[in-house]
């Protein structure tokens, strides 16, 4: 039986062009994981096409006052995913013999379908990674057989070089997109590697609001595969380390800074805000805290890009000893 399963997208991005979400127009991803076997066209569109998605759209921004509020000044394009099943593994078309078949038959469908959606977030986690310019992702409309069936959450890439000091790093959104893919390196979504673990970690910083917390997820992903053993002596090892695996000059006092900020809320040496007020941080230390998600977000991505364009699973470092 041919399904016909469609992801329609629209996406904004605030002062610059969108130039790489256009350049993604007819292209085609492969997929293969524990359910199915395909691939997903990709479709970009300035105006929305499809007829049921165009009134979706229509009715949400209706009921959206930040819509509403936004739309003389932000224009959505869209962009869609049109998938095609070649192979569904046969351990997942097994039948729940306490169920009716048409019971069963749904479920397969929810199953296949929503098997779909985990490949268009885990594209746009690869995407947010190989452009690290904030974009967001607006909620969507999937059409199943060309009726509305369900919709995917807003998704925003909230990782922006572009706006610092630091130049973007180019990650080749292809090969980025297959290493979340590779079942040696995840499995249903888990890492199995300390490298893949490092990715996992990005995730978590890119869907965190709070800029202490990123702090806290970049220490994470740091020490996933630059340190090792005890707490002493970390802070040491990374300096070490991404000095040598990265090949360039690391800025110390601003590493040593990102631990010493760590420690200082991790024991509670440091005021912190009501997180339900809407407060910021004075302008001395926020700037302080930027400067340094800047530059560890710099570190994060040129390691990124030496793993992705390597196909690293496991990042191991050798002390040696030489004698003279």
């Amino acid at each position: 039986m041919e399904y016909e399963i469609k992801i329609i997208v629209p996406f904004h991005r605030a002062f610059h062009n969108i130039e790489d979400i256009a350049n993604l127009d007819k292209k085609k991803f492969y997929f293969e994981n524990e359910m199915a076997k395909g691939f997903f066209v990709i479709n970009y569109t300035p105006e929305c096409e499809d007829p049921v998605a165009k009134t979706f759209f229509s009715i949400q921004q209706m009921a959206s006052i930040s819509s509403l509020y936004f739309s003389h000044t932000i224009n959505s394009k869209y962009i869609e995913f049109k998938f095609y099943i070649q192979n569904i593994k046969e351990e997942m078309k097994s039948y729940d013999k306490n169920l009716s078949k048409e019971e069963n038959e749904s479920l397969y469908l929810a199953g296949l379908i929503y098997n779909c959606e985990d490949e268009y977030k885990k594209f746009l986690f690869a995407y947010s990674l190989s452009f690290q310019i904030e974009t967001k992702f607006e909620n969507g409309i999937i059409l199943f057989n060309g009726k509305e069936y369900s919709y995917v959450p807003e998704i925003r890439n909230t990782f922006d070089l572009v706006n610092t000091e630091y130049e973007q790093i180019q990650i080749d959104l292809l090969k980025c997109y297959n290493y979340l893919n590779n079942i040696d390196k995840f499995h249903n979504g888990k890492s199995k590697t300390n490298a893949s673990r490092f990715v996992s970690i990005l995730s978590k910083i890119n869907n965190e609001n709070d800029i202490i917390a990123k702090l806290f997820f970049i220490l994470m992903a740091l020490e996933s595969v630059y340190a090792r053993g005890t707490a002493e002596g970390i802070s040491k090892q990374i300096i070490d380390k991404t000095k040598l695996f990265l090949n360039m000059e690391i800025d110390v006092k601003k590493l040593r800074k990102l631990y010493d900020i760590r420690s200082r809320y991790i024991h509670g040496d440091e005021d912190i805000e009501l997180d339900f007020l809407d407060y910021n941080f004075d302008d001395d230390r926020y700037k302080v805290l930027n400067d340094l998600y800047s530059y560890s977000l710099f570190i994060l991505f040129s390691t990124l890009k030496k793993i992705i364009d390597n196909n690293i699973s496991t990042i191991d470092f050798d002390y040696k000893v030489k004698i003279t």
